[in-house]
């Protein structure tokens, strides 16, 4: 848990307001790490599983979406992964995990740098050779199926 305060804390304060008595109030917390996050977004997000699975559409899968980040910035898909989320038969479920893999996977591509120019040597059975590049190292070793000597 680090890198800030996810996006839409805010936002979520209004939101999950609908699981709680009227005129209460859920505080965003301070982590640790120093960034802050909604209380109360599993327990929205369970109840807008809940409406997803009922039917329900538009403004609950915005709700859901709003959410993610949060529920990732917390560890819950960590706790269950989200291939457990997508897999089975809860479409609320399967929508909070498919959307949670497309964040993560933002997530991932913008923390791979980008490599300068320069030149790598890489290994194959046969033979050893160069490449110039200006892409992403970790293309190289998709692109080729190899590990960077």
């Amino acid at each position: 848990m680090s890198e800030g305060s996810p996006e839409n804390t805010e936002q979520l304060g209004s939101i999950n307001k609908k699981i709680v008595a009227e005129g209460e109030e859920l505080p965003a917390v301070t982590l640790k790490d120093g960034s802050k996050v909604q209380t109360g977004t599993v327990a929205t997000m369970l109840s807008n599983v809940a409406l997803y699975n009922a039917g329900e559409r538009g403004e609950v899968e915005e709700q859901l979406k709003i959410a993610v980040p949060t529920l990732i910035k917390v560890g819950l898909f960590e706790l269950f992964s989200v291939d457990e989320w997508i897999s089975g038969q809860n479409p609320g479920r399967s929508f909070v995990g498919l959307y949670a893999k497309e964040c993560l996977a933002k997530k991932a591509n913008k923390a791979i740098k980008f490599a300068p120019y320069g030149c790598r040597t890489f290994a194959s059975s046969r033979r050893s050779w160069r490449a110039l590049y200006v892409f992403n190292v970790m293309e190289i070793v998709i692109s080729y199926g190899r590990s960077i000597c």
